[in-house]
């Protein structure tokens, strides 16, 4: 199996899982947790082309905000920001 797909439903469980129990926005949540209110959109109607780093940016954004008396989707691997390493800068 690709593993787009699997990664673009990972995304959407974890955006309506939280706003179905936090509630709010999918545009602020969005900009939360990816630094792009439209993001949630573009996801959901297949319009995103997002990388790698763009999803573990995504998901460790969800980890930092996501309550503790909800349980996060056992399908998807969590982990924090920091275990993302930083891009080096280019001189």
């Amino acid at each position: 199996m690709p593993i787009e797909p699997r990664l673009r439903s990972n995304l959407l469980t974890l955006f309506e899982r939280y706003q179905s129990f936090v509630g709010g926005k999918f545009s602020t949540i969005s900009a939360k947790v990816s630094g792009d209110a439209r993001f949630y959109d573009k996801v959901a109607n297949g319009l995103a082309i997002f990388s790698a780093r763009r999803y573990d940016i995504s998901v460790a954004g969800f980890s930092e905000i996501w309550p503790a008396d909800l349980a996060w989707p056992p399908a998807v691997e969590r982990f924090g920001l920091a275990m993302i390493e930083p891009r080096p800068v280019k001189a």
